[in-house]
């Protein structure tokens, strides 16, 4: 009798129509609500968005992790879906009012609900596909998060040049992209091992941080393979906030055009992440992480040496954004092969509060360095680090790269 084939339609559908209300809110505070404020605060009113939707993560990823190992995470999906609405109401009322503060409250608030979530929506692609579409899974999860920033970009340059009636079509956006998302979420039909009896947890952060570390030692890299992420995001949440800027102040693109730039970027990440999950063939490829690496650091470190604008900007970021996901898949791919039955919330939800506190410092970053040809060079700088500290630390990395150039 043929197993029954997975169906990831329900899962990637959520998942990508999260990630586009979430990006099309915070694009919107970066091409609109900036000038709702004093001139020159362009930066630090993007920093500010980007914190407070980080700081959930921060705080509540242990007990995230904990609420995905407590109740079915089917459950938790489809009441973070519901909660959705009422999120996207206050940042209606905060575009109708051209209230800044009702925009920033609703930013903060979808970081509180994408986080509690996400160890439950990570959760689910073992639930989905087994273990041998774990790496598929995370491709094809990481693909659809990618394009729901790309369609957001896009929708939120476009909508950002109009002249009429612009907040009746962002607030129709806006209910459309989350009640759409809430029916997906009820169509995931999965069967999940059984919930966790209610025991006693480290969350509070600092001490579910210094437990998770310490467990994470005995799964051979896994801390090191935790530090690479994050590093990671800390380099792309740089880039994404800084072209925000960059591409109007610097480069002279309009809103319009900035989006389309940023929804190629996406595509482009997009495709790294669904060619390295589905080279890997049904295997978790450490190989590929430092060809990923190096291409992502190569590419952004011309930008800065050479000052790159026009078209060959265009071109290299869009290179960078490839192999950035080629970098990433095989490292997610790690945990969910590594780590074994409902543990695997807590280190998802580990992962997140490791991954969200290098974004955290990324906002930093942005808030306190004016120019935007610096953060390039930040930019490269970390990229080289998180690659080095991936070869030298993870022998399987290594190892497998080194037979990349192998005669068999």
């Amino acid at each position: 009798m043929k197993s029954k084939k997975p169906n990831w339609v329900p899962l990637l559908s959520t998942s990508f129509l999260g990630i586009l209300n979430d990006n099309f809110l915070k694009k919107l505070t970066g091409f609109i609500c900036i000038y709702w404020v004093a001139q020159n605060n362009e930066n630090k009113i993007i920093a500010i968005a980007g914190g407070l939707f980080i700081i959930p993560y921060i705080l509540l990823s242990p007990y995230a992790g904990y609420l995905s190992k407590l109740y079915l995470k089917r459950k938790i999906v489809i009441i973070a879906k519901i909660s959705e609405i009422p999120i996207m109401a206050i940042a209606s009322i905060g575009f109708l009012t051209n209230s800044l503060y009702f925009v920033l409250i609703s930013i903060f608030l979808m970081g509180l609900q994408s986080c509690l979530f996400s160890p439950a929506k990570y959760g689910l692609i073992r639930d989905v596909g087994g273990k041998k579409g774990i790496s598929f899974g995370i491709g094809a999860l990481e693909m659809m998060n990618f394009l729901g920033n790309l369609i957001g970009a896009v929708i939120a340059g476009l909508i950002s040049d109009l002249t009429n009636n612009r907040e009746i079509f962002i607030i129709l956006l806006f209910f459309t992209f989350s009640l759409t998302g809430w029916v997906t979420s009820t169509l995931i039909k999965v069967q999940e091992s059984k919930p966790i009896e209610r025991k006693k947890e480290h969350l509070n952060p600092l001490m579910f941080l210094i437990h998770s570390i310490k467990w994470s030692r005995s799964v051979k890299s896994l801390n090191y393979i935790v530090l690479s992420l994050g590093m990671f995001w800390l380099a792309a949440a740089m880039i994404e906030m800084n072209l925000i800027t960059h591409c109007p102040n610097k480069l002279g693109y309009t809103y319009t055009q900035t989006g389309w730039i940023m929804a190629a970027i996406a595509v482009s990440i997009a495709f790294g992440s669904f060619l390295s999950g589905y080279l890997s063939n049904k295997k978790v490829q450490l190989g590929f992480v430092p060809i990923g690496g190096i291409g992502f650091a190569v590419n952004i470190s011309i930008i800065y040496i050479f000052q790159v604008q026009g078209v060959m900007f265009i071109i290299l970021m869009i290179l960078a954004s490839f192999f950035a996901g080629f970098y990433k898949i095989p490292l997610n791919s790690f945990m969910q092969d590594r780590v074994e039955g409902r543990k695997l919330g807590d280190i998802i939800a580990f992962n997140n509060l490791a991954v969200f506190l290098f974004i955290f410092v990324a906002s930093g970053f942005i808030f306190l360095i004016e120019n935007t040809n610096t953060i390039f060079l930040v930019v490269s700088i970390v990229i080289w680090i998180m690659t080095i500290i991936g070869f030298i630390f993870i022998p399987e990395m290594r190892n497998k790269f080194i037979q990349f150039f192998k005669k068999e």
